[in-house]
């Protein structure tokens, strides 16, 4: 969720980093029983995960900066699966807070794998041969 809580090693907040993209849906505030019985003439499962958007994964990139993976539940897959499609990244200097890029696209049916020197992506993660992207964040102006 947005605002991300910094914790140190003690485990005490020491302060927040980001803001969503205007494009980032967030999770709704369900009331209770909402989900009592679903109907025909209700919202379904399916439907309701296919609402928001999740930041579902933080990574370090090179050391200073922070990689925000958004990510949505994938509609097209089995309906009892919670299986989750990365869709966007933000960016932030991890010393600072400052966000240095905002919904930066994935491909499509990519997977964010980690990040370390490198961001690493698993491509088309449905199909076989499966290709890992290694993508490095170039602070060069003329190449955003």
């Amino acid at each position: 969720m947005y605002p991300i809580t910094i914790l140190n090693e003690a485990g005490d907040s020491v302060g927040t980093i980001g803001t969503p993209s205007e494009s980032f849906r967030p999770i709704p505030v369900f009331d209770r029983g909402e989900f009592a019985g679903f109907s025909a003439n209700t919202t379904t499962l399916p439907q309701v995960l296919a609402s928001f958007d999740v930041a579902s994964r933080l990574d370090v990139l090179s050391g200073s900066y922070l990689v925000v993976t958004h990510s949505r539940y994938d509609d097209t897959y089995p309906p009892s699966s919670f299986r989750r499609l990365d869709s966007t990244l933000d960016i932030y200097d991890r010393h600072t807070g400052a966000k240095l890029y905002e919904d930066v696209p994935l491909p499509e049916r990519s997977k964010v794998l980690g990040g370390g020197r490198f961001l690493y992506l698993l491509l088309n993660q449905d199909l076989p041969p499966w290709r890992i992207a290694k993508l490095r964040l170039s602070t060069d102006d003329s190449s955003r």
